[in-house]
């Protein structure tokens, strides 16, 4: 993790942070995020703010990993992907 974003919507997103907690209150400028516990292992989500009403915009982690922050990065991975598909599509 780590680096900078640029989309054409928010303009330039700061580094992601190192810290598990740093990242988890990183995230809360984009949406909800959420950490849960599953039966093989750990998942992560956030429910991206969106502007537009009845839109809904929601970024996951795959089931099952070892660890909290396993799932947390792979969360974040997708969530900057797609900003950036976003931004250049915008």
């Amino acid at each position: 993790m780590g680096g900078f974003l640029t989309t054409a919507k928010t303009g330039t997103i700061g580094a992601t942070p190192a810290g598990f907690e740093e990242r988890l209150e990183w995230l809360c400028q984009f949406g909800k995020p959420r950490i849960s516990r599953v039966s093989d292992g750990w998942f992560a989500t956030i429910d991206m703010n969106t502007n537009t009403t009845g839109a809904e915009f929601k970024v996951t982690s795959d089931l099952g990993h070892a660890t909290p922050s396993a799932a947390l990065d792979i969360m974040i991975q997708r969530m900057l992907e797609t900003l950036v598909k976003l931004g250049a599509s915008a």
